[in-house]
């Protein structure tokens, strides 16, 4: 639920402000953030490592509906 949170705090008041433009109608700045509360490397390491265990769930999402699709033919054609 973070992870999508701390990527725009991460890009409009973080140490990259302003890498890259955001094309939406919305200030580039997050009210009420601080640039302290920002730049923590530990709100970086929380998106970095949150995305890899969303990927990794992701796939082992999709491994598991392969493999209950398998077994449900291989049990259907019995």
């Amino acid at each position: 639920m973070l992870l999508p949170i701390t990527g725009p705090l991460l890009h409009s008041n973080g140490p990259f402000w302003g890498f890259a433009p955001i094309f939406w109608p919305l200030p580039s700045r997050v009210p009420g953030i601080s640039d302290a509360f920002a730049s923590n490397p530990v709100v970086g390491a929380f998106h970095r490592d949150g995305l890899w265990l969303f990927a990794g769930l992701a796939a082992l999402h999709a491994a598991l509906y392969v493999k209950r699709r398998q077994d449900r033919r291989l049990q259907a054609g019995r």
